[in-house]
């Protein structure tokens, strides 16, 4: 398997769910840096994208992130449903270290940020293209302490679902 992790501008993002993620999370923000997790009602996000958010709680070294919320989509995508584990329970392990890798980017910078994910499965096999936007939230005003993300698994659903079976029958159980 071969992935390459992109860091791509926020404005980049083709999806058009991610421009109405951001407009929401901006009026959340008012003129904070970030909203707070409490601040955040996702009931009131178009029910199209709630399946594909993810919020992740910012911890303590040396597992770093918890997921709080793991939509749906994610588990029918993924077969699994990772809410209360680190990322790094996501296998295969190349995948969760990208993952554990964005959001430790996002919890540094304190600024949403976008990502493009080139995934080949085996090397006869097509490149696919997932985009995500992660988005801090601060509890405090001052630090990151959750993140919300919002990855686009709408687009070729049963492409994806199909090819995570595949890895995670290949991948051995994570460490975490």
């Amino acid at each position: 398997m071969e992935i390459n992790n992109l860091e791509i501008e926020v404005s980049r993002l083709a999806n058009p769910n991610f421009p109405e993620l951001m407009e929401i999370w901006n009026a959340l923000r008012g003129v904070r840096f970030a909203p707070a997790w409490h601040d955040v009602n996702l009931s009131t996000f178009p029910g199209t994208i709630i399946p594909f958010i993810t919020v992740v709680d910012v911890t303590e070294e040396p597992v770093s992130f918890i997921y709080r919320f793991w939509g749906t989509g994610h588990t029918r995508v993924k077969g699994t449903d990772l809410t209360g584990k680190s990322p790094l329970s996501t296998t295969p392990r190349e995948v969760a270290e990208f993952i554990h890798y964005e959001f430790t980017r996002v919890r540094d910078k304190a600024t949403p940020m976008a990502f493009l994910h080139d995934i080949r499965p085996q090397p006869d096999e097509p490149s696919r293209f997932q985009e995500t936007l992660r988005l801090p939230l601060s509890s405090d005003g001052e630090t990151v302490t959750n993140i919300l993300s919002l990855a686009d698994w709408q687009t070729d659903q049963i492409y994806w679902s199909e090819m995570y079976n595949r890895l995670r029958s290949r991948a051995p159980e994570p460490p975490f």
